[in-house]
Parts: structure tokens; C-alpha cells; sequence
């Protein structure tokens, strides 16, 4: 796989990972040709994101446990296997 091609899959399983309700704005900011504004439009993604885990947190812990429920998994599987039962 190019590097092209695994940037590209990379970015497709990311947005995958946020919450339904920022799909948009990822979209928007990965798909922006434009090197430095996609750069600037990640970061207010990500801004957006930081403030609504501090605003909401319970809702923001559910919504990414159904967004991103496998990786978590896959995750803490790693985690046990490193460090055991925690």
C-alpha cells in the first residue's frame, strides 16, 4: 500500500471513530484540497471536540463508545495483554 493509499485509509476509518454529530464538519475538513486551511479545519475539529467532552462528558463517553466502540476494544485488549487485568 502507497502512502497515498494508506493516508486515504487512514482518514476514511478516522472520521469513522467520531460521533455522528461532528461527520460533517470531518468531512468538510478532510476533504479541503487546501493543505493549510485542512490543517486549520482539523484543529477546530478537534477544538470542537475537546470542548464538547468537557461540556457533556457522559454524553460525549456514550457517543464515542458506539462510534468508536471497536477501537476501545482492540485498545484495552492491548492494554491487558501489556499490563494485565487493570
Amino acid at each position: 500500500m502507497g502512502r497515498e493509499s494508506f493516508y486515504h485509509a487512514y482518514e476514511a476509518r478516522l472520521r469513522g471513530l467520531l460521533p455522528p454529530r461532528f461527520a460533517a464538519d470531518a468531512a468538510t475538513a478532510l476533504g479541503e484540497p487546501n493543505r493549510r486551511m485542512r490543517r486549520e479545519l482539523k484543529r477546530q475539529l478537534l477544538d470542537d471536540v475537546r470542548a464538547w467532552i468537557a461540556d457533556e462528558p457522559k454524553q460525549a463517553r456514550s457517543e464515542f463508545a458506539e462510534s468508536a466502540g471497536e477501537v476501545i476494544e482492540v485498545l484495552q485488549s492491548i492494554e491487558t495483554e501489556l499490563f494485565g487485568p487493570g
